[in-house]
This record gives C-alpha cells, structure tokens and sequence, in this order.
C-alpha cells in the first residue's frame, strides 16, 4: 500500500510544525496503528498507559502526519494531544499532575519552551510564525507534561526503560536489514527514504528516524539506561537485549557522531570511582578546555574536526557552525535568528544542539538551556548520595547521569527533530521522580523490587 501523499524518497522534506508541506502524509497502516494506540492508552491503568505513548511516539516514524486545515498534525503530535486528554481527565481526586508538584525544573522547563515560542513569533511577526510556535510549544510542553505526570516512581522508571529496550530491538532489527540490503523496509510507509545513504562505501542505516545520526545517537545515550536496568539485578534478559542493540544502532548507523558518543559514554562510565569526587573533575575539565583554548592556534571548538571515527566526518563543519554561532552573536543574542544559512557554506544546517538553543531563544534561551541540564545533574548527584551505601541503587542514578552525560556528546553533532527528541524530554522529565523516590525508599527495597517482564508490561489490571 502506498501513503496517502508520497513525497520524496530520496529527500524527504520535515516541516518543523505547521505549515510547511500542504497535505498529509500518512500510511493506511500507521492510521490503524494510531487508532488502536488510542484506544489502548484510554482503557489501560494510569501506570500502563505509557506502554502505547512510548511505542507509538518512537516507532512511528516522525514525518508520518494528517494536515487539518494547514496543520500538520503528527503522529507523535496526536498520541501527546490524547495521552494529555487521558492523564487530565482521568486524574485521581487530589493527586497532583506531577509527581512531587510543580518543581524547579518543571518551570525552568515550561519558561525556556515558552521563550523559545515567543522569540519565533517576535522573529518573524506573521499568522504562520505563530502557528509554528504554537505547536513546538505543544510538542514540548506537552511532551515534558506528558511524560512528567505518567513517571512518578521507580518501578515506573523501570518499566519505561523497558519500552526503550523493546525499541531498541525493533530499530536494530529494521537497521541491521538496511544495512544488509540498502534498502530501509520503513520508508513503504512514505516520508523516510528507502533506499539508504552510503558514504565512503558504507550503509547508513537508519531505520525508523530521520537520519542515520539520529538513529545511532538514540542507540548511544539509551545503552547506559539498559546497564543501570541490569544493575537493578531484575529483568536482566531485557536489559541485556536493550543494550546489544543499542550498540547494534551505533554500529549500523556508520556516523561518527554516534561512535564518539557512545566512546564518551563508556568513558563516563569509567569514572564511577571519582563519583565522591565530581566537584574536581567538574573543574579539571574546565582547566584543560581553557588549556586548549591557550594552546591552540584556531579557537577551541575546532579540536571537533579532528574527530572522524567512520570516515567522512562532518567534525570541521561543525566546528565551523560553532564559531560562526560565536562570530554572529550579535544577531541572536536577543530573540535569535532565522539567517544562519547566511553566515557561510552549509550553515543553514544547524546540527548542534547548543547552536539551535541559542538561534531559537537568543542568549536567554540558551541560558535556560543550560540551567536544566545543570539542575538535571544537580538532582541526578543528590539522588545518588541519597542512598550512598547502597551499589544498586547509587549504579542506578549514576548510569541515569551517564545517559545525560551522552546526550551532551550527542549535542555537538546534531540538533534533535525528529522523535529523538522526546527521549530527552522523557530523560528531563525523570530526573525530578528519580531523586523524589531515592528520598522515600532510601532504606526500602523500592529499587529491588522486580523489573516488569515484557509479558507484565501488557497486563491490564
């Protein structure tokens, strides 16, 4: 069966929000594959109704959409707007919709989206600007609602590392077929090319996202959640799959920024003995980076293009966007700027977290950016000295940290769009409910009480 509007196989064009392409693109099968998610997210318990939002978000690939009357609505777009209307309207009389209320991070988040959406209106001052930023708005907020108000305690941390598990297993499966034939299965749904991207004679697969980086950055900064649901010592059949195919994602996505990604991870890993020690690392790092800002002869970011793990690296057009981001404050400092495509060969491609930050919210934007990952970090170490003493748990947050830790590698090499995106949302939204149950079970057997097996995740009662 063919989609309803085919669009490009080779290049496919994903409008950010609204507007953009005028009809919709969706496959017959993907309209099934929605109705029953609907369906199963309102009849399953409260607890289990992450099971189809967090498949239906990661499996779906992102482009799949219905256009309603110049809107693109998709597919993950429409499982948040009904996950939304199933957690708000079936609520608990007096149970708060966030898991420990409304908390620090809570509005620093919600503050940085909704300066992000009013720099984009300010930017552009039309109907249609308008509409773009209202929906990144709810993409975002409603994302972090979303997933903030469905993870309120450590077995459903678990469970929700699971979904990433059975995700990973899937993408790995679709990926090592790719990679085999040259051929992406998922691109018959439309929207995603099927015939796959080869670079220095390598496949690069890349499954059900948008690109092989962002395929291979999801594998990178998930494998450290399927180590710290193995430390639990519970389901570790699941954990154990997770993991080897997570590292299967990074391996066929043939992209250097995954590999170093995933090298960052293990490396951050290592550290474990210096846990107690953060502090001087935190500023050692800091001293060798202003050592190599002394030392080198072009600024300090260019060390990026001597990195190229697979050959064809990106690593000095990255370096590039990064200092030409520094050349050109003055242009975004204040509600950012659409005219990076102006500032030089390929710079249109804003493939670096930090540099998308700063041109979508100005310096403000970027400020907040970085106060959610600082106070992410600075939740995910109290949670672990919480419950110092304890291996388990304390290997629990820390690969909990690790996983942000990849995330930040991940971010040098490109900006999230596609549902990746939501994996760090759901990472954000954790972080808060890891320290609050470290506080309640810190002497409690919480954390070792028995991962749900793939068969008990379906339970419905």
């Amino acid at each position: 069966m063919m989609a309803v509007v085919f669009q490009s196989d080779l290049h496919p064009v994903m409008p950010a929000y609204g507007g953009g392409t005028p009809s919709s693109l969706i496959h017959p099968v993907v309209l099934v594959a929605l109705g029953v998610l609907f369906f199963l997210i309102f009849v399953l318990p409260k607890r289990l109704a992450i099971i189809p939002i967090t498949l239906g978000i990661l499996l779906i690939p992102s482009i799949q959409n219905l256009n309603i009357g110049g809107a693109h609505f998709f597919a993950f777009r429409l499982i948040i707007l009904v996950g939304l209307l199933r957690v708000l309207t079936f609520r608990p009389a007096g149970e708060p919709l966030l898991a420990g209320g409304f908390l620090l991070i809570d509005k620093v988040f919600l503050v940085w989206v909704v300066i992000e959406a009013v720099c984009e209106v300010l930017r552009f001052g039309t109907g249609g600007a308008a509409v773009n930023a209202g929906a990144a708005l709810l993409d975002s907020a409603g994302g972090y609602i979303l997933f903030r108000s469905l993870l309120r305690t450590l077995p459903d941390i678990r469970r929700y590392i699971t979904l990433l598990a059975v995700v990973a297993v899937v993408a790995s499966i679709v990926m090592l077929i790719e990679a085999k034939t040259g051929h992406n299965i998922v691109g018959l749904l439309g929207g995603i090319a099927d015939v796959s991207v080869v670079r220095n004679g390598r496949i690069r697969a890349q499954g059900v996202f948008q690109n092989s980086i962002l395929a291979g950055t999801f594998g990178a900064s998930c494998f450290p959640l399927f180590l710290a649901l193995w430390m639990t010592g519970k389901d570790k059949v699941m954990a154990g799959v997770g993991a080897v195919a997570a590292v299967v994602i990074v391996l066929a996505s043939a992209s250097s920024t995954p590999v170093g990604s995933f090298l960052g991870c293990i490396a951050a890993i290592a550290f474990w003995p210096l846990r107690k020690r953060m502090k001087t690392v935190r500023w050692s790092l800091l001293g060798l980076f202003i050592a190599l800002a002394i030392v080198m002869k072009a600024p300090v970011w260019y060390v990026l293009a001597h990195f190229d793990f697979v050959g064809g690296s990106g690593g000095y057009d990255r370096a590039n966007l990064l200092d030409n981001c520094w050349q050109h404050i003055g242009e975004w400092w204040l509600i950012g700027t659409g005219n990076t495509w102006a500032w030089g060969y390929d710079m249109y491609d804003t493939c670096d977290e930090f540099v998308a930050a700063a041109i979508n919210g100005g310096v403000l934007g970027l400020s907040l950016f970085i106060a959610i990952i600082s106070i992410s970090f600075r939740t995910i170490g109290q949670a672990r000295k919480l419950v110092q003493g304890s291996p388990k748990k304390e290997w629990f947050c820390w690969l909990i940290g690790v996983s942000l830790v990849t995330h930040l590698f991940n971010f040098l090499g490109v900006a999230y769009y596609d549902q990746s995106q939501f994996v760090l949302l759901a990472l954000f939204a954790l972080v808060p409910v890891l320290s609050l149950s470290m506080a309640k079970t810190r002497d409690s057997v919480e954390l070792d009480r028995p991962t749900p097996t793939v068969g008990e995740l379906i339970e419905v009662s």
